[in-house]
């Protein structure tokens, strides 16, 4: 990427934001739960890039402080807001500008931007509280409109009325498009002298001559004869500058005004990427500009990207060379454009899944330039790299913090397993205030129904359960970790080995035989266990460890546990049995069978049957999930519940 962009953030005392610092990516895709701090942080930008705002918008109140702050004045709080720009050793004129902003941080350079606002005592010895922009350490040097005639954020609000947006010729998209092209003014004057010919000739038909005469004969009737009024008509006037207002947009012959809510989206995004793009690199150069470029074209570039068209202007006629064109482009500043950083919010208004997913990766994967994207989309967040992840989280009633994956290292195969499950489960954790990990299918679909039973329904209580489909817990920890998702493990206590007849001999949690590694149920107490290791459990950690760690860990398979936890109340077989006996495949030999063994304390057979027998544990739990009732429950799955929502509940 060629492009400027910012690679840190730091923000201090400012409305939801106690205190975060933050590295970034290129690309920023920014989610969270509703007032969790996404408008601000763009906001917080915007007090330093954005060129529409004025003194007056900069200028903050002392409510802009964060409410943690008891009496800011007293304590002569400042807001602090720092940006770091990386990627900006390509353009010429931006190291003319903003050379002044240049820090150094461990050997490599960055541009450095802060916002401050401080107090100052006037001579009647009130604080008064002001605002400076400045560039890299020195208050000095301060940032003003001159530079963001070279760096700038544009903002995107959320599309809540296309329509007026599309209408508006002089702020919408089109507009931008069209001025890029730079049209002759000459050019729209001869269209111009043309039309008012034709006009002419509009006024002279005989239609026009009838209605003109009718209108006035009937004004006599009504005024009677002493009327002195004459009815004609004219033509607006046809001014070459107001031309190009008068385009109106079509879509496979029809007005788009007649189009979709979703398709204007679409449309009005689409203008907004090609502006991005022709920024960047023109597709049409005029005579003028192009001769302007060639004489800084050493290379012939622009020879060998754009063709001469019959009215001498030059098209972009090959990408091969776009990085090239890119770079050119940056390094001669083209036609005084500046370094533009866009910032988009809620991108996915009125758009079906499909149509936000192909938004999305135009946006972000097909674009060069640096973005910043805000959502509430899973089918957004589903397909988005980790590595552009920013996460706004509620810390508390009043502040949030955000977090990214940067300088988190996974491994190829560990990535590839979190990617994929966000992508087929539609990118649900991202919103949840909590996150219960669980092994497979069964657990999916039980313990959203055992949560109800308890009275702790959770989408009431915006918890999330992730399947990892018994995979490693452990990168999914570190994922929730980064992410400042608070989460608990849900898991089997039980293993076993294939014995010397090939059949299966189970162990459990805690019998002495068990040697099984709980590495990749992610314990990060290196004087427990080292992470991902084998050694045995009983020499390393015990079950209060576990619990410490949040990871709740059943005596055998869940449904032994399921089976065993009944057995203390009558009637609590009952579900089991009927769940069985509903999709058994066998006769009534076969369900007696399973009934007199679950009675016994069978309950390996039991699970036999259910697995081996053309049943399979994710159907068993689908069915029983309607069944079940609250002594069916096992204790760590209660206890694991509970803990999660003390995690999830957000102190005053």
């Amino acid at each position: 990427m060629n492009n400027i962009y910012i690679s840190r953030v730091k923000i201090e005392n400012f409305r939801n934001f106690k205190s975060f610092d933050i590295l970034t990516n290129s690309k920023q895709v920014i989610f969270g739960e509703n007032e969790s701090g996404k408008s601000n942080y763009i906001f917080a930008l915007q007090l330093i890039l954005d060129p529409s705002l004025s003194d007056n918008d900069r200028q903050l109140s002392i409510s802009d402080f964060n409410n943690e702050i008891i009496d800011p004045v007293e304590s002569r709080t400042e807001i602090t807001i720092s940006i770091f720009l990386s990627n900006f050793e390509n353009s010429q004129t931006i190291l003319a500008q903003l050379s002044d902003a240049t820090i150094i941080i461990k050997d490599k350079k960055y541009l450095k931007i802060t916002y401050k606002f401080y107090p100052e005592e006037n001579e009647n010895g009130e604080v008064d509280y002001k605002y400076i922009i400045y560039k890299g350490d020195d208050e000095i040097n301060q940032f003003g409109y001159k530079d963001r005639k070279y760096l700038l954020l544009k903002v995107i609000k959320p599309l809540r009325d296309v329509d007026a947006a599309l209408k508006n010729y002089k702020n919408s998209p089109l507009k931008r498009l069209i001025d890029l092209y730079e049209i002759k003014y000459d050019k729209l004057q001869t269209i111009a002298d043309d039309m008012k010919i034709q006009s002419t000739n509009l006024l002279n038909i005989d239609e026009i001559n009838n209605l003109s005469k009718r209108i006035e004969n009937e004004l006599i009737n009504i005024l009677g004869n002493s009327s002195d009024l004459s009815v004609n008509f004219a033509m607006s006037e046809i001014e070459p500058i107001k031309i190009l207002s008068s385009l109106k947009m079509m879509l496979s012959d029809r007005f788009i005004e007649e189009k979709s809510l979703g398709i204007k989206n679409v449309l009005y995004i689409t203008m907004l990427l090609l502006q991005f793009r022709d920024e960047l690199v023109p597709s049409l150069i005029n005579e003028r500009n192009f001769v302007k470029y060639s004489d800084h074209d050493s290379d012939n570039i622009l020879i060998n990207s754009y063709s001469r068209t019959l009215e001498n202007n030059y098209i972009l006629s090959s990408n091969e060379n776009i990085e090239e064109l890119k770079s050119f482009f940056i390094k001669n500043q083209r036609i005084g454009l500046p370094q533009v950083i866009t910032a988009i919010e809620e991108p996915e208004a009125h758009l079906h899944p499909i149509l936000q997913r192909l938004v999305y990766r135009n946006v972000i994967t097909n674009n060069s330039q640096s973005v910043i994207l805000t959502t509430h989309s899973t089918h957004i967040t589903s397909i988005t790299p980790i590595k552009y992840m920013v996460h706004a989280l509620k810390i508390n009633k009043i502040s949030s913090t955000m977090n990214t994956f940067i300088g988190v290292e996974f491994n190829d195969r560990d990535k590839r397993d979190i990617e994929r499950y966000i992508d087929v489960s539609r990118g649900e954790i991202y919103f949840g205030k909590g996150v219960i990990l669980v092994e497979g299918i069964a657990e999916e679909y039980l313990i959203p129904k055992f949560a109800r039973l308890l009275g702790i329904p959770l989408d009431e209580n915006g918890i999330v359960v992730c399947n990892i489909n018994s995979t490693n817990f452990y990168p999914y920890r570190q994922f929730m970790k980064k992410l400042g998702i608070p989460n608990v493990v849900i898991t089997d206590g039980d293993f076993y080995y294939l014995n010397d007849d090939g059949k299966k001999e189970y162990h459990t949690l805690y019998s002495p035989k068990d040697t099984r590694s709980f590495g990749y149920l992610g314990i990060e107490l290196s004087t427990l266990l080292l992470e991902k290791s084998g050694l045995p459990i009983q020499s390393k950690f015990t079950k209060d460890d576990l619990l410490e760690n949040n990871i709740f860990i059943g005596e055998n398979t869940l449904e032994v546990d399921i089976m065993k936890k009944s057995l203390k109340t009558a009637n609590a077989f009952s579900p089991i049995i009927n769940t069985y006996n509903d999709i058994c495949l066998g006769g009534e030999k076969q369900k007696n069978n399973f009934k007199n063994e679950l009675e016994n304390g069978d309950y390996y057979k039991c699970l036999n049957k259910i697995e081996e027998q053309g049943i399979g544990k994710g159907r068993f739990a689908q069915r029983f999930s309607d069944e079940c009732i609250r002594e069916n429950i096992p204790d760590y799955i209660v206890n694991a519940i509970s803990r999660i929502v003390e995690l999830t509940t957000i102190d005053e």
